[in-house]
């Protein structure tokens, strides 16, 4: 017992940062069993259809035009139903599971453009945001050269989200990933910026 309450405190430090301590509390092995429950489920869901993606439209606000989409991720839980993104990515981020997620994400949007394309509908840009842990994957850039290969979908139509906080870590790494996907004909924005 004393190993596993070491644990999950010393799991609640990490997650909070750099410099920190914490001291176990009955509370923390509640929440450290339900995340341990939710990883798990989360390690089975990828790659099958529990996970999926709904598209938001991006309007022009001048023309009212719809411009582009926003793929947002969402896993189907067997129990607990229909989970947005804030319920999960962050547990994948820490649990390692975030570049086999992304990756499902990436190809899933190519799928979409080429099933778009085939019921002849007009091919519009999908932006996917990007975890830091993916731009500091040196695979990245061979990951979606080859999943945008694979459905015979332009990198033009990617457009690549990430936030400041992201790009601010290991800048030099992650912009380079960035910049080498701009160069190839992604598009690539800032999300919540400020």
């Amino acid at each position: 017992s004393l190993l596993k309450h070491a644990d999950i405190a010393l799991y609640e430090a990490k997650n909070a940062g750099r410099d920190n301590y914490r001291f176990f509390d009955a509370d923390m092995d509640i929440g450290h069993g339900e995340r341990l429950a939710l990883q798990q489920a989360l390690r089975h869901a990828i790659g099958t259809e529990q996970i999926f993606l709904e598209y938001q439209p991006v309007l022009d606000l001048h023309t009212g035009q719809m411009v582009s989409f926003e793929a947002m991720v969402r896993w189907r839980h067997p129990e607990l139903g229909v989970l947005a993104p804030g319920r999960f990515v962050p547990l994948a981020e820490q649990c390692g599971l975030i570049l086999s997620l992304g990756e499902q994400v990436i190809d899933l949007v190519c799928r979409q453009i080429t099933e778009w394309r085939a019921a002849q509908l007009t091919a519009r840009p999908v932006a996917v945001n990007l975890s830091p842990q993916q731009l500091a994957n040196e695979k990245l850039v061979p990951l979606i050269v080859r999943l945008a290969a694979r459905h015979g979908v332009e990198l033009s139509l990617l457009q690549l989200e990430v936030t400041e906080t992201a790009v601010m870590q290991d800048a030099g790494r992650h912009i380079a990933a960035l910049e080498a996907l701009r160069k190839l004909g992604c598009k690539v924005f800032i999300d919540d910026f400020g």
